[in-house]
C-alpha cells in the first residue's frame, strides 16, 4: 500500500521540465501519482506514476456522473475547485493508498519520507493547506467531507456548479470556513497546517520564497538571492552561508508557479541540479563547499518583474472597463 496517491488532471502539453518532475517522483517510491490526461506523448514514466487517459469532456462527464451536478468549467483554472472531490470521484482508483491527495505539476519534489513523518500519517486526517499539495487520510467519511454543510449552507454545490473560480482547495477564496481546510476543522478533523514548501513568489526574477502561516492568515517573504537552491539526490535543499558556516534546509517540494523554466534533458544524467529563477542548470562543482560557495552563480538579470507588473495593470484596466471578468 502506498502512503499517498496524488491525483493530477492535466490536459494539453506538459511543462518542458516534466521529465525532472518524473525523476523526482521516482525518488519517492512510497508515494504514487495518478495523472489524468489526454497527453499521449512518450515519457519515461517511473513505476509509481500512472496515467489515466481521457479527454477533457470525459473528465467533466466523470465529475458530473459521480457528483450528480452539472459541471461548468470554462477555463482550466476552475479545475482547482474540484480538487477536494477527487477522493470521492476517483475512489476506486485510490483504494490501495493510505492517503490520497492533489498536487500541481509545476513542482519538483524533495524527500517526502524525510519530512512527512510516521506521526503525521498516523495522527492527522489532512496534511497541509496550500492547494499545490494536500493529503487526506483515505476514508469513506473524509472522502465525502467536501459535501458537509457549514452554517446550513451546502457550499460545494454553489462552488462546483458556478463557472467562477472560488479557490475551494485552499484558504484564499470565498472566505474563512468555506474552503476544504476549514471544513475539516469545523468537523473536528485533525489537520496539519504548517507549510513545508519552497513556494516561489510569482513576480521577482530571482528566488523569493513565500511561506504561508495558516493561523495568522499571512505570508512571510524570504529572499534566497544569496543562497544556493538545489535538487540533489532526491532532495530539494537550500544552502546558506552565514558567519563562515554552511547550513542546509530541506523542503517538501519546490513550486515554480507561473514561471517558464529553462531545462535540458541532459540534466537527467546528474543528481546535482542547480535551480535559478529562470531555469535548471548543471552545478558548477560536484559539491558545495565553503571555499567555492561564493563562486557559484546564484542570481539572474531579468525584466520579469516589470513585465508581470505591466500585465497586472493592463488586466486591472480591462476588468474595470468590462472587457474581462
Amino acid at each position: 500500500m502506498k502512503k499517498c496517491t496524488f491525483v493530477i488532471p492535466y490536459f494539453g502539453s506538459f511543462p518542458n521540465y516534466f521529465p525532472l518532475f518524473l525523476k523526482s517522483c521516482d525518488y519517492n517510491r512510497d508515494y504514487e501519482w495518478l495523472i489524468i490526461t489526454n497527453n499521449t506523448d512518450e515519457y519515461n514514466y517511473p513505476n509509481n506514476v500512472r496515467t489515466l487517459y481521457m479527454t477533457f469532456e470525459q473528465f467533466k462527464g466523470r465529475l458530473e456522473q459521480r457528483l450528480g451536478i452539472q459541471v461548468n468549467i470554462q477555463d482550466y483554472h476552475k479545475i482547482c475547485d474540484f480538487k477536494p472531490t477527487y477522493g470521492y470521484v476517483f475512489e476506486e482508483e485510490l483504494k490501495n493508498s493510505l492517503f490520497w491527495g492533489y498536487c500541481d505539476m509545476d513542482l519538483v519534489f524533495g524527500n517526502l519520507n524525510a519530512l512527512i513523518t510516521k506521526d503525521m500519517l498516523e495522527n492527522y486526517d489532512k496534511l497541509f493547506a496550500l492547494g499545490h499539495l494536500v493529503m487526506f487520510k483515505n476514508s469513506h467519511e473524509n472522502n465525502r467531507l467536501f459535501m458537509a454543510p457549514l452554517n446550513g449552507e451546502v457550499v460545494y454545490k454553489k462552488v462546483l456548479t458556478s463557472p467562477k473560480t472560488f479557490i475551494f482547495d485552499e484558504p484564499f477564496g470565498i472566505g474563512e470556513g468555506k474552503c476544504i481546510h476549514d471544513i475539516f476543522i469545523a468537523n473536528n478533523k485533525r489537520v496539519f497546517s504548517e507549510d513545508f514548501s519552497l513556494n516561489l513568489k510569482i513576480e521577482p526574477a530571482n528566488i523569493i520564497q513565500v511561506k504561508f502561516d495558516y493561523y495568522k492568515k499571512n505570508w512571510l517573504t524570504i529572499s534566497h538571492r544569496n543562497d544556493i537552491c538545489l535538487w540533489k539526490d532526491g532532495r530539494v535543499e537550500v544552502i546558506t552561508c552565514s558567519k563562515g558556516h554552511l547550513s542546509e534546509t530541506d523542503y517538501l517540494y519546490m513550486h515554480f508557479q507561473s514561471r517558464k523554466m529553462k531545462f535540458d534533458n541532459s540534466l537527467l544524467d546528474t543528481n546535482h541540479i542547480k535551480i535559478l529563477g529562470d531555469g535548471f542548470y548543471q552545478l558548477e562543482y560536484s559539491e558545495v563547499t565553503l571555499e567555492n560557495f561564493k563562486k557559484i552563480k546564484k542570481t539572474i538579470v531579468s525584466t520579469r518583474y516589470i513585465k508581470i507588473m505591466i500585465e497586472y495593470k493592463v488586466d486591472a484596466i480591462l476588468k474595470k472597463l468590462g472587457f474581462r471578468k
